[in-house]
């Protein structure tokens, strides 16, 4: 939800947390309740529930170029490109 992006983008830890080249990382917080839900419910496994995304429009600094790097943090923790 939105709020948790604010609250998250507050932290002094994550608002200075900058790309290799000093640009500020684009932090997405999953809106996803459906898969909250069957996740709670046990339908969907954390490895497959996206709770977080984290981008870099990479050395060029345009986004949705071959350069942009772009992690996802899954529910059970793991963090995949």
């Amino acid at each position: 939800p939105e709020s948790a992006r604010e609250t998250l983008m507050a932290l002094p830890e994550v608002a200075t947390l900058n790309d290799p080249w000093d640009r500020p990382f684009v932090i997405e917080l999953s809106g996803n309740t459906e898969a909250f839900e069957e996740l709670a419910d046990g339908t969907r496994t954390a490895d497959k529930v996206v709770i977080v995304v984290i981008r870099s429009a990479g050395q060029d600094g345009e986004p949705n170029t071959p350069d942009d790097l772009t992690w996802r943090i899954y529910a059970d923790g793991l963090a995949k490109p």
